[in-house]
């Protein structure tokens, strides 16, 4: 008899066990659907509370009883409003006999950004290191293929390009001419900008790298303009880096008419760069006479470009226009507006964009990056050589939740399905220049985005 009552009580806490069940809570931001890192949870049962918090998947998971025992779930994270969940009734799912799923959006708090840094929950990955060479350029070109421009001591004395896929080099070829680095078109081909020519970069079949010559002028006259293309329509900017003002328009390859969509303009450069005219010597003034006679262009420009160009004080514009999921986002850092278009350039709203005022202060590298993937896009900073990324909403213009890279002095920036790649070599080090991956905080979903098709032979 007494060896049968501990068998009974042996029996009363297995069954006890056997009853519990698992309370899986994933956490999700309600605007962008991404997951909530770091959360700290409180589950209130009716006899006890329990303490988690959400892993770098957005989870925590408690043992409760039953069910019928939850009584409230509160929620505290330091860029989301606090919150206390009760009604588990509608929103619990049954995952299987012993596991139940509760799902709960998150609202951010926009005031409590301010100061908050966040990083990556993990150390950056090398995704292609060598002991013989370094890397002074990439390009994405697919969910796992690069094109990498690569040198052994110094860029100018000779380089390669290489086709690199899940660590491996499928082809390498070497650059007949001193290379300066790789431009992406707007259909998605890679091109090696040298210092007289330009190389189009090919993929066959076989996977081997072929260059094609094309001239430096034509490349930069006829296919740089090109933003982007929807459908029929082709999108292109007059931008000139020696003039202070651009206009965006389009042409439609039916029926070959032009519509002229938004116009650019720092003011402020502007009047700088027509008012240099006053201030040059007579035979300069002359000489930008005798030109405009002979083009029609006014002669502050010709002065304008010629030599306030030259000096400190000239900024080139910077505008940049991204597509996304038929939408046309263009960014007028002038006047302070980010327009969003149709395909046919009408305009569908227009929010005031703040996130690169006081450069001195925050430390905007006039730069804008784009997922090749999610088409989100994305303000680049730099703070005492610490770049700090931070997500544009589309549907505000505001700058969110900034992510500090873990290296400083990093090199090329490129963002591809929420995640950033970068160039770098540690300072003082023997180490050659390494291609690094670093996953951002956000968690997109893929997106339409014209990225253009890489062109085969």
């Amino acid at each position: 008899m007494r060896n049968a009552i501990p068998f009974f009580m042996f029996l009363l806490t297995f069954a006890s066990y056997a009853q519990n069940t698992t309370l899986k809570v994933e956490l999700f931001d309600e605007e962008t659907e991404s997951k909530v890192k770091n959360a700290a949870l409180i589950l209130e049962l009716e006899n006890e509370k329990i303490q988690a918090s959400t892993n770098a998947e957005g989870f925590a998971y408690f043992n409760i009883g039953n069910k019928d025992q939850l009584v409230a779930l509160s929620i505290k994270h330091y860029i989301f409003k606090d919150t206390v969940f009760t009604a588990f009734d509608k929103a619990l799912i049954s995952v299987n006999e012993d596991t139940l799923l509760l799902r709960i959006d998150c609202e951010f708090d926009g005031l409590s950004q301010e100061g908050v840094t966040i990083f990556s929950n993990k150390l950056p990955d090398t995704v292609y290191g060598s002991k013989e060479l370094s890397v002074a350029d990439f390009e994405l070109i697919g969910s796992n293929r690069i094109i990498l421009l690569a040198y052994e001591k110094k860029l100018k004395k000779g380089s390669q390009i290489m086709l690199y896929e899940n660590g491996e080099i499928l082809s390498t070829v070497r650059v007949p001419n001193k290379a300066e680095k790789l431009i992406r078109d707007f259909r998605g081909n890679i091109h090696i900008q040298c210092a007289k020519i330009m190389y189009t970069v090919y993929v066959d079949e076989y996977d081997a790298i072929k260059l094609g010559a094309i001239d430096k002028s034509y490349y930069f006259k006829y296919i740089s303009p090109i933003v982007d293309t929807v459908h029929t329509k082709m999108y292109f900017s007059n931008y000139n880096p020696d003039y202070p003002a651009m206009d965006y328009m389009y042409v439609d390859k039916l029926d070959t008419t032009y519509k002229h969509l938004l116009n650019i303009e720092d003011e402020l450069m502007m009047d700088l760069y027509t008012s240099e005219y006053l201030w040059v010597d007579v035979r300069t003034k002359l000489w930008a006479m005798e030109m405009e006679s002979k083009t029609g262009i006014d002669k502050r420009i010709w002065v304008g470009a010629n030599y306030f160009t030259q000096s400190i004080y000239y900024e080139e514009i910077y505008a940049p226009m991204f597509m996304r999921n038929d939408s046309l986002f263009v960014f007028d850092h002038y006047k302070e507006y980010m327009y969003v278009l149709n395909d046919d350039g009408e305009k569908l709203d227009s929010m005031n964009i703040y996130y690169h005022l006081d450069e001195r202060q925050t430390g905007w590298e006039k730069l804008l990056l784009q997922d090749h993937v999610t088409g989100q896009v994305y303000s680049i900073y730099e703070k005492m050589g610490y770049t700090y990324i931070k997500w544009i909403d589309p549907n505000t213009g505001m700058a969110l939740r900034t992510q500090k890279l873990h290296f400083r002095y990093v090199d090329k920036l490129e963002i591809r399905d929420n995640k950033i790649y970068y160039i770098y070599r540690p300072f003082e080090s023997t180490q050659k220049k390494f291609l690094y991956e670093e996953d951002l905080i956000f968690d997109f979903e893929a997106a339409k985005v014209l990225d253009g098709d890489q062109v085969m032979n």
